[in-house]
């Protein structure tokens, strides 16, 4: 299914930064697995990760779309 970034922002009562254009056909959990650009990657912490410390390698690796905490 796809989606795009209004829709999961209203789905998930969150706020979105950025461009609203982006359509998502997937999400990713874990930095390590493959992704593009139509991805949404949410940074979850755990009892032993926190999925924000990969945010900027996802970005230079061309990720444009992130579910976070905090800014």
């Amino acid at each position: 299914m796809k989606y795009s970034l209004n829709q999961i922002e209203n789905i998930t009562s969150g706020k979105l930064y950025g461009s609203s254009s982006c359509i998502i056909h997937a999400i990713l959990t874990d930095s390590r697995k493959y992704f593009d650009s139509e991805y949404l990657f949410f940074a979850i912490r755990g009892m032993y990760n926190d999925g924000h410390q990969y945010i900027s390698k996802l970005y230079n690796g061309g990720l444009r779309a992130f579910v976070v905490e905090a800014l």
